[in-house]
């Protein structure tokens, strides 16, 4: 499991402590084209999420969960009214990976 801890410090000066956790990578759906799975947590905002991201194998559900939960954050910081992150991070674009294949699973908690 990757677990980052992120301070927010918002444009008013408001401190919050974001955690950031990545893992739990398994074979979730066999048989299908994403078989594999990474869960993601963001614990720090009003309401604390949990996705579980489907890639091809192992190592891309690990890579789209990565670049999945920096594009959730930067909305959740926007969504905050803005601020900066320590440590920051790259702005991602908001597609998924480069054929579209990985995706979250709807209804299906970390």
């Amino acid at each position: 499991m990757i677990n980052l801890t992120a301070t927010l410090t918002l444009h008013d000066g408001k401190v919050q402590v974001i955690e950031i956790r990545v893992g739990d990578v398994r074979q979730t759906h066999g048989g299908t084209a994403n078989p594999w799975s990474a869960a993601v947590e963001i614990l720090g905002f009003e309401e604390p999420e949990n996705f579980r991201i489907r890639g091809r194998d192992w190592a891309e559900a690990i890579e789209d969960a990565a670049r999945f939960t920096a594009v959730r954050l930067s909305d959740k910081v926007e969504a905050a009214g803005g601020g900066v992150l320590d440590p920051p991070f790259l702005p991602r674009p908001r597609l998924p990976s480069s054929d579209g294949s990985a995706c979250p699973i709807p209804g299906e908690q970390a």
